[in-house]
C-alpha cells in the first residue's frame, strides 16, 4: 500500500465520518459499489479520478483533499480557524461602526440651510 493509497483511505473514512455516513451510504450516493469504497478505506484499492471526484462531492470536498497528508490537514484546519477569527473579528468592527454612527447621528442637530433665507 502506498502513501497515496493511505491518505485516500484515512481522508475518505475521516471525511465519511465527518458527515455522519456510513460505507453503503457514500457507495449509493457516489454510484460505486460498497465494496468498492471498502477497499479504498482499507487502502486495497486504486480508485479512479472519477471515482475520487464523486466521493469527493459525496462528502462535501473537492478531490485534492483526499489527496491530502496529515500535515497538509493541519495547515488548512489552522488556516480556516484564522480565516473565520477575521470574518467574526470583521463583523464585531462593521458592528461596532454601525452603533457609533446610530450614536453619533441621533447626537447632532440638524443644520438649517440658510441660503434661502438670505435671498429675501
Amino acid at each position: 500500500m502506498t502513501r497515496v493509497q493511505q491518505a485516500i483511505a484515512r481522508n475518505v473514512k475521516q471525511g465519511r465520518k465527518r458527515v455522519g455516513l456510513s460505507q453503503a451510504d457514500v457507495a449509493d450516493r457516489a454510484g460505486l459499489s460498497g465494496s468498492y469504497v471498502s477497499e479504498i478505506e482499507r487502502a486495497r484499492g486504486n480508485p479512479s479520478v472519477e471515482a475520487l471526484a464523486r466521493i469527493a462531492e459525496t462528502l462535501g470536498l473537492r478531490p485534492y483533499q483526499l489527496l491530502l497528508g496529515e500535515d497538509d490537514w493541519e495547515v488548512r484546519d489552522r488556516l480556516e480557524t484564522v480565516s473565520n477569527m477575521y470574518r467574526d473579528l470583521q463583523s464585531g468592527m462593521n458592528s461596532m461602526l454601525d452603533e457609533a454612527l446610530r450614536r453619533h447621528t441621533k447626537s447632532v442637530k440638524p443644520v438649517r440651510d440658510d441660503s434661502d433665507h438670505r435671498k429675501q
